[in-house]
C-alpha cells in the first residue's frame, strides 16, 4: 500500500492494467472485511503484531500493535484515502479527489 502516484502506478503496472488492480483491491478489501468480522476472536484481535508503518520516508509506527488496530486503521484511513487517490487518477480526478 503507497500514497505517492510514483507507488501507484507502480502497482497498476504489476497487477495489469487498472482492472487488475482494482480486482486487487477488492480481494484485499473483503480479506480485510472477513478478519474484522467473526473469522478472528477477540483475543486473536488482540494480540500484538509487529508493527512498521512508513509514510513518506518517515517511520510513523515501529512497535508491537494489536491486530484490531491495524484492521480499524487500514479499514478507516488507507482504504478510503487510496480509493481517493485511485478516483484521481481518472480523468477529471480532481472532482473525484474531492469527493467524499
Amino acid at each position: 500500500m503507497a500514497l505517492d502516484t510514483w507507488t501507484i502506478e507502480r502497482l497498476i503496472a504489476l497487477a495489469g492494467g487498472n482492472a487488475g488492480l482494482r480486482d486487487r483491491i477488492r480481494l484485499q478489501a473483503d480479506a480485510l472485511c472477513a478478519l474484522g468480522g467473526p473469522m478472528l476472536s477477540d483475543a486473536e484481535l488482540d494480540t500484538p503484531v509487529p508493527t512498521r508503518l512508513l509514510s513518506k520516508d518517515t517511520v510513523l509506527v515501529d512497535q508491537p500493535m494489536p491486530l484490531r488496530d491495524l484492521i480499524k486503521g487500514l479499514a478507516e484511513a488507507e482504504l478510503p484515502g487510496h480509493t481517493r487517490q485511485l478516483l484521481a487518477l481518472l480523468p477529471g480526478g480532481a472532482a473525484a479527489e474531492a469527493a467524499p
